[in-house]
């Protein structure tokens, strides 16, 4: 590395190959609607075909790249059986655009243009509610440090961050030419006018660029105009779309050359700069250790001659040699993507169960929360035990370098994160299905707080003790027989509620709950069925004089 006052400008470094992949993750705009993602995903499958989209290859080959045998060899048996046995239980589903591959996918930026062959375009749906694009760019020609510099910070961007002016985006592309169609960026007036006027019953929405939603094709993008029964897609992050950057060098002499400046533009994914560093020198130095990955970085004990960078967002290997371009570069394309691939699942999946409860907690009163709750639970469960790999590989550079990813992107945190918000809403759905099951128990309560005693009274009534008791008193005549019965079931009601309310009393008074309605009730019944004993006993008296 160049020490500070031997600074080369990165316009001088030149770069023998460039390569880079993005990965795009989008999540469902409303999971829950229209019989759930799964259903949803059912219909956008049906469309795929006519838009281009066949099923990606799944078996394993004898050429270096992806799906090459090396790669499979690299990773978890349980890890293999996500990247090669899609579809097989309706979960997940892998597509390529076969037509696209070798297309040129030219970048007007503000410095010129930048030509780059596709190489690779997937795209992966997921049945809870997730779905990520995957595009690997090639340089066509040779270039510097510095354009490939730009490209990296540029090329991602999904949509505007801001504007120098109306018609200038800044940071951005001014427009990418696809398969020989030009795709004009847009004004800031234009895309403001799109974020006051969304579609019907949706949020406003950032347009991504159009180019990102020609390769996204037929999927439905929240803010444009839907096509009948197809779910509708969010973009989950920020306008930065993650990306990885291979870097090759032709020689050590220009690896050497490299800047500790333009090293910290590398990770942080940064555009060219003609500072010595892009920002705060100390501050950046701390970060060092974190940021970069050197064990296979240039030193007299060694031949190799590769350094990594992770930075959440952007992951890059430099290097130079012949076996860095021819095996390496593999790595990256294979190894390396898919290890990628799975540290971006996870991270759009979480952000979209954390969205899916945000939505839940919106209106926790509504009648149909805890059936929600149960399916957004069912899909996390089925994330968790098939589509999150903490660990991918046994090798010792594989778990030092997916460590550092997942770090970088504090997958761990976010996932803690998660966990605390499905338990707080199923904290509360519980807490709902107990004051029910409370309210249940105590109507159960009152009913047999009325009828138990009603019971009890009917019994006693049978025995006639008090009818042959006043029967000598007052005997009793056809006509008033019927009163005296009545006089007497009311005369044991009224005995049998007072003692139910005596406990209950009781039962109070030890510090023993229970339902607050009683009391009253017991009271009122006593009072009632007492006045009713007494008026037919007087009628009876009566009806016989």
């Amino acid at each position: 590395m160049t020490q500070p006052n031997e600074v080369t400008p990165s316009t001088a470094i030149p770069l023998s190959q460039f390569r880079q992949i993005l990965h795009l993750p989008l999540s469902l705009l409303d999971p829950d609607q229209a019989g759930g993602p799964e259903a949803q995903m059912r219909r956008l499958l049906k469309q795929m075909a006519a838009h281009g989209w066949a099923p990606a290859r799944t078996t394993f080959n004898d050429e270096p790249g992806p799906h090459s045998y090396e790669e499979a060899a690299y990773f978890h048996d349980f890890v293999r059986d996500f990247l090669y046995a899609k579809d097989r239980d309706n979960q997940h589903y892998s597509f390529c655009r076969p037509d696209m591959i070798n297309q040129e996918m030219v970048f007007h930026l503000g410095s010129g243009d930048v030509a780059c062959t596709i190489k690779t375009l997937e795209i992966d749906l997921f049945t809870f509610g997730v779905a990520i694009l995957t595009l690997e760019l090639v340089a066509a020609a040779p270039m510097t440090l510095a354009r490939a510099l730009d490209l990296i910070d540029h090329g991602r961007r999904a949509f505007p961050g801001f504007w120098y002016d109306d018609t200038t985006p800044g940071l951005c592309p001014r427009a990418v030419t696809l398969g020989g169609t030009r795709h004009e960026a847009e004004s800031r007036t234009k895309h403001v006018a799109h974020l006051k006027a969304p579609q019907p019953d949706e949020k406003p929405a950032l347009r991504l660029f159009p180019w990102w939603r020609s390769l996204l094709a037929p999927l439905c993008l929240q803010g444009e105009k839907r096509e009948s029964g197809l779910p509708v897609w969010r973009h989950v992050l920020d306008e930065r779309i993650p990306v990885m950057s291979f870097l090759a060098l032709p020689d050590r002499a220009a690896y050497d050359s490299i800047s500790e400046g333009d090293w910290f533009r590398i990770a942080a994914a940064d555009g060219a700069g003609e500072d010595t560093m892009p920002f705060n020198g100390p501050f950046l130095r701390a970060q060092a250790e974190t940021l970069f990955y050197d064990r296979h970085a240039p030193c007299d004990d060694s031949t190799s001659c590769t350094r990594h960078s992770f930075a959440g967002y952007h992951y890059a290997l430099v290097g130079t040699g012949w076996f860095v371009e021819n095996v390496i570069q593999t790595h990256f394309r294979s190894h390396y993507r898919r290890m990628n691939f799975i540290a971006q699942l996870e991270f759009a999946a979480l952000l979209t169960f954390s969205r899916r409860v945000t939505d839940l907690a919106i209106t926790p009163d509504a009648p149909d929360f805890r059936d929600k709750l149960l399916r957004v639970r069912k899909d996390f469960l089925s994330f968790t035990h098939r589509f999150l790999f903490t660990d991918v590989s046994n090798h010792l550079q594989a778990r030092e370098m997916n460590t550092r990813l997942r770090a970088s992107m504090n997958l761990d945190g976010l996932r803690a994160d998660v966990e605390a918000e499905l338990s707080a809403a199923s904290d509360f759905a519980l807490a709902e299905e107990q004051r029910d099951m409370g309210r249940s128990q105590e109507a159960l309560t009152r009913f047999a707080t009325l009828f138990l005693p009603a019971t009890l009274a009917t019994g006693f009534a049978g025995m006639n003790i008090v009818a042959d008791f006043l029967g000598q008193i007052t005997p009793a005549t056809p006509r008033t027989a019927w009163l005296w019965g009545l006089a007497e079931l009311m005369f044991w009601a009224a005995i049998a509620y007072g003692i139910g309310l005596f406990v209950q009393g009781l039962i109070r008074r030890k510090g023993i709950d229970s339902p607050d309605s009683i009391g009253p009730l017991l009271r009122r019944a006593v009072s009632w069925t007492g006045f009713c004993a007494l008026v037919c006993a007087l009628l009876a008296v009566a009806l016989k004089g």
